[in-house]
């Protein structure tokens, strides 16, 4: 399988809200234009696109720059397409934000994860990613 990794592109919004699907979380392809097209014009995020004759996955990362410490580079999301998992394309895609994070001067890339997704958790470690700390997450609506 050859695998390329690119940007994102609008046309991609179909195959990225299909994606999305198996994170979990539901985006319609016009909500995904919408947010592609302001990713687009930041230069501090991305989105990366993992295809070979298809899209198998894709990945957004940015930077934060937090008031008490060091830029860093954050992979905000990836997914891989359920029945292309296990054949390195995570791994590309997460060798791609390393190189992305170094260009744009970061030290550390960080990557968050639901504690229920074990497997995942286990491959973040595998790949040499370290937990730094467990916490909650709270939302409110506004």
């Amino acid at each position: 399988m050859e695998l390329r990794i690119r940007a994102a592109k609008l046309q991609d919004a179909f195959f990225i809200a299909s994606l999305t699907l198996e994170l979990g979380y539901q985006a319609a392809e016009e909500e995904i234009k919408v947010r592609l097209r302001k990713i687009s014009a930041d230069q501090d995020q991305h989105v990366f696109i993992a295809e070979n004759d298809t899209i198998v996955g894709w990945m957004h990362i940015a930077i934060t720059r937090p008031l008490e410490s060091e830029p860093f580079a954050e992979i905000r999301g990836i997914v891989v397409k359920k029945e292309f998992r296990g054949k390195g394309i995570g791994t590309s895609l997460i060798s791609t934000a390393e190189e992305w994070a170094k260009n744009k001067g970061c030290r550390k890339l960080r990557v968050r994860t639901n504690t229920k997704r074990k497997q995942t958790i286990d491959y973040y470690k595998k790949i040499g990613f370290v937990l730094q700390k467990t916490q909650e997450v709270f939302d409110k609506a506004i």
